[in-house]
């Protein structure tokens, strides 16, 4: 039954119950009801059909929304990993390519051979995470505490020089479960670019907190500033991931280098939501 169904059977019970009954009182009832009696029956008859058939339309259209809800994520889940399998054909593609105008040009230089061996093992690290990220995609609905502790010992495991804390303290009240899902794939980028990209970290970290009107996250570590600070996202794919998904949900991100950590920041301001609104309007 759709909720379409479900509104107009609401809207039509009480008229409908309530003609049933004068029907039947006038016709069947009214040497037994009498009319002072029968008019204080027909709102409390009225209650209770609505109040028990009510419920289980109620529930019904409950039931409806949260699979609507299930199937968007789903979709959404679908359309991420579409979008890494895009990245990981044109990066493997571009890369490819390279390495065939590197091999033409090799012609005995060690060199040559040097950088080829660089490239290609370069590749064999892009395919591993790729491959891992679609095999493992986050979940359709997750606790974003206990994912992030989760990835959190993946890395430990995968590096054994890493030490990652998680400290998060952000309501799952204050995020929808698009939003979780979203800003977890973000983390998660962010805590591999940290892991790929840092030169020489021991310590990562992960926090997050409520603010005045909306959140903030830090994901930091304490390496050495990586090749991609100061780029555009445009010249690396997970920067560009995390601004692409950033923009969508009008969240800001911003990188940067502070007291010897690198800093990835992802931030939602309500306030400053509600006043773009009244700009546009």
């Amino acid at each position: 039954m759709s909720n379409q169904q479900i509104k107009w059977l609401i809207l039509l019970l009480p008229s409908f119950v309530i003609g049933l009954w004068e029907y039947c009182r006038h016709e069947f009832l009214l040497s037994v009801v009498s009319m002072t009696m029968g008019n204080w029956l027909s709102p409390f008859i009225v209650f209770i059909v609505t109040f028990i058939v009510g419920r289980r339309l109620f529930r019904i259209m409950e039931n409806n929304e949260e699979a609507l809800k299930e199937t968007k994520a789903k979709e959404a889940v679908l359309e991420e990993r579409q979008k890494i399998s895009q990245e990981l054909h044109d990066s493997i593609s571009q890369s490819l390519f390279l390495l065939s105008v590197q091999v033409k040009q090799l012609e005995g230089s060690a060199e040559q051979k040097k950088k080829i061996d660089q490239t290609i093992e370069c590749i064999q690290q892009e395919v591993r995470y790729s491959i891992r990220t679609l095999r493992t995609p986050p979940p359709q609905t997750i606790d974003l505490k206990e994912a992030l502790h989760s990835f959190a010992k993946q890395i430990e495991e995968e590096s054994a020089t890493i030490q990652v804390n998680v400290q998060w303290e952000i309501a799952p009240t204050e995020l929808s479960e698009e939003e979780q899902l979203h800003l977890y794939t973000m983390i998660r980028e962010g805590m591999v670019n940290c892991q790929k990209h840092a030169i020489s970290p021991t310590s990562m970290k992960v926090f997050g907190k409520s603010t005045f009107d909306g959140w903030e996250v830090f994901v930091t570590d304490n390496g050495e500033a990586p090749n991609t600070l100061g780029t555009t996202p445009d010249n690396h794919f997970g920067l560009r991931f995390i601004h692409e998904q950033a923009a969508r949900h009008g969240w800001d991100v911003s990188l940067s280098r502070l007291y010897e950590e690198t800093v990835l920041r992802i931030t939602k301001d309500e306030s400053y939501d509600r006043a773009n609104a009244r700009l546009n309007r």
